[in-house]
């Protein structure tokens, strides 16, 4: 479904000719998949933003954040599985 609607080139297209924050171009390529029967998400990024834009009922994710000094998993909705401090992450290595 992705290959099917040009996912990438979709949102792309929002953010440049149509003039859509990176949300709302996500969310819109992302609807284009929902009509086909597809599910999925994506992450995306860029200078100034950072999304997370999925329909399944879940999608599996990972993330650190060094100015908090902490690192998370999460896979339904914004519900964090697991996580905790930097460092414990780091001496587990």
């Amino acid at each position: 479904a992705f290959i099917r609607t040009v996912f990438a080139h979709e949102a792309e297209a929002r953010l440049r000719l149509a003039g859509q924050s990176l949300s709302e171009a996500c969310a819109g390529a992302l609807e284009r998949v929902r009509e086909i029967g597809g599910e999925g998400g994506c992450v995306a990024l860029s200078r100034d933003a950072g999304v997370l834009a999925f329909n399944s009922q879940g999608m599996y994710r990972a993330w650190v954040d060094p100015q908090m000094g902490r690192w998370g998993l999460a896979i339904f909705g914004e519900d964090e599985l697991d996580g905790g401090p930097l460092e414990e992450l780091l001496s587990a290595q």
